[in-house]
């Protein structure tokens, strides 16, 4: 009987023990509410930054520590700040455009507090999986239309330089006049042609401007924009093609007036002012040339290369559309003036002057270009109001669609900052720019292709080295072909002109670093002793229990109760 009484009371005892030693070790997970306060106010201005960073990945580890660690304290800390953190971490994954998972965690977190407001979140959320689906089915629709486009005006503007390339390829006796008029039919007609091709891309750009007013408040996912990013990319190097074509075109009519020994109106005139432009262009490199020789240069030296710079865009921009016009003289020739051997000469040397500039010009950008990569400057400010915002991309978006000249006639105080629109910085201001603006503009991007604050190897500009720019590093060794020569320039860590496996290594260390670092970061907000560091001194409640009597424990250390 002894044996059985001493075996129960030591049970008790161990029990009683074991309830005090979970109730000690809960405390230590628990702080006085204002030390929570502290702790949470915190993290959440650390989870806020990470998400205007566009650090969405991070923001959600982050805020997902945080739930579990305010699930431990006190039920008052429970009730105040639970909804908020979770609400929080739904509108991060409807920034990521992860739709699906914002409506399961809004659901989760209604039920857990009894919320109908984030209830009407889960909601919202499932709306916008049908609409995410609806916007991408249309993009990646646009996008075809685009390149269907694209491809027929290409094969017209490749038809006008082969018909200009055998006639201009033929001795001087085969050119006849007839020949000449036959030519002249057929540019006419695929000008035409072109014009109307162009309208119908026009009205297409302007399509998909109502689609983004329509769908601005939705964001594609991650393999979304991939996808449309692949699409857009095919796009431009159709255009860079098409550019390559019409400067062939451009200069093949030195070969048919040399061979045909004919002129016609408004042809020397319009290859005079394209020299005389190119000589600006020059001068402009002239000065950004002294400039560049100073060596380590000052703040203003920077600001003054790159007004020089822009105006230098602008030029070029002028420059090319002179040239287009040399094929429309052509066109509207009312007929072809023999040549006598010395205005043949003259035209000739012309010609040959544009080239030998247009070639000069090419080789000093080159080295200008990778300087003024290191240069800060306002990329994405378009009317240069010192703001990027939706009367930039407005602007951006007209470019494309009708041209420099038409979009300066209707641009706000006459004035477009080309370089500054050039975000991608390619030498063009395309569909991809307008994309990049569009993605700076709702917080996906940090920084632009162009913009030297640009991480190497961060391929989608949002500030850090992650599991989406390897990806897209992977894209750009597979496929050098068709990947954006701005992209190759961010890929391309080491800076020696290629992207390959030495990129890749680089990358890697980078990506490690950043893993480390978030990872330590995690470690610092789920880690006790850091929490209390953070937060100061334990709750003195607490502290004072574990130290005191307690009347329903008989095994308590202390001064016994006196009974009457």
């Amino acid at each position: 009987m002894f044996f059985k009484r001493t075996f129960v009371v030591a049970m008790v005892f161990v029990l009683v023990c074991a309830g005090y030693g979970a109730i000690f070790a809960e405390g230590i997970k628990m702080l006085a509410p204002d030390m929570a306060e502290k702790v949470i106010k915190n993290k959440m201005a650390t989870i806020d930054n990470l998400v205007k960073q566009g650090r969405f990945e991070e923001a959600l580890k982050n805020s997902e520590n945080l739930e579990n660690w305010v699930k431990t304290q006190r039920p008052e800390v429970i009730s105040k700040h639970l909804e908020k953190i979770q609400t929080g971490q739904v509108e991060i994954q409807e920034k990521q455009g992860n739709y699906d998972a914002a409506a399961a965690k809004a659901e989760q977190a209604g039920k857990e507090n009894k919320s109908a407001e984030i209830q009407k979140k889960a909601e919202s959320s499932k709306q916008n999986v049908a609409a995410q689906k609806e916007l991408f089915q249309k993009q990646m629709d646009f996008a075809s239309k685009i390149h269907d486009k694209d491809m027929e005006i290409y094969n017209l503007v490749k038809k006008r330089d082969q018909a200009l390339k055998e006639l201009s390829g033929k001795k001087p006796e085969e050119i006849s006049k007839a020949k000449l008029a036959e030519l002249q039919s057929l540019m006419k007609k695929t000008a035409s042609e072109i014009a109307a091709k162009e309208k119908e891309r026009a009205a297409l750009f302007g399509d998909w401007n109502s689609l983004m007013e329509k769908y601005k408040d939705v964001t594609l996912s991650s393999e979304m924009v991939e996808k449309l990013e692949d699409k857009i990319q095919n796009l431009e190097k159709i255009q860079e093609n098409l550019k390559i074509a019409q400067q062939d075109i451009n200069f093949r009519y030195e070969d048919l007036t040399a061979n045909a020994k004919v002129g016609w109106t408004g042809f020397s005139d319009k290859l005079a002012e394209t020299y005389k432009m190119q000589k600006d262009m020059l001068d402009l490199q002239k000065k950004m040339k002294e400039l560049a020789g100073k060596g380590k240069l000052s703040g203003e030296d920077m600001k003054a290369f790159m007004a020089l710079k822009s105006q230098y865009v602008q030029l070029k921009s002028q420059v090319d559309e002179k040239m287009n016009d040399l094929q429309k003289t052509f066109e509207d020739a009312k007929g072809f003036d023999d040549l006598n051997p010395e205005a043949a000469g003259r035209l000739k040397g012309l010609f040959q002057d544009v080239k030998k500039s247009r070639d000069f010009l090419a080789e000093n950008e080159k080295k200008l270009d990778s300087m003024a990569r290191k240069i800060d400057y306002h990329y994405g400010d378009v009317n240069g109001d010192g703001v990027v915002d939706q009367e930039d991309l407005a602007i951006l978006q007209k470019i494309p669609q009708v041209g420099f000249k038409k979009a300066l006639e209707t641009a706000k105080g006459g004035k477009i900052d080309l370089l500054a629109a050039d975000v991608d910085g390619d030498g063009r201001v395309t569909l991809n720019d307008r994309k990049l603006m569009e993605d700076k503009i709702r917080g996906i991007r940090k920084t632009f292709p162009v913009d030297p604050k640009n991480i190497p190897g961060d391929m989608n500009g949002n500030g850090v080295i992650d599991k989406a720019d390897a990806k897209r590093l992977e894209s750009a060794m597979k496929n050098p072909d068709t990947t954006m020569s701005s992209f190759k320039n961010v890929a391309d860590m080491n800076g020696d002109g290629k992207v390959n496996d030495a990129d890749k290594a680089l990358f890697m260390k980078a990506q490690k670093a950043q893993e480390a670092k978030e990872a330590d970061e995690d470690q610092k907000l789920t880690q006790d002793t850091t929490i209390a560091k953070d937060a100061g001194d334990q709750d003195k409640e607490l502290q004072e229990k574990r130290q005191a009597p307690s009347s329903g424990n008989p095994f308590a250390k202390g001064k016994k109760n006196k009974t009457k």
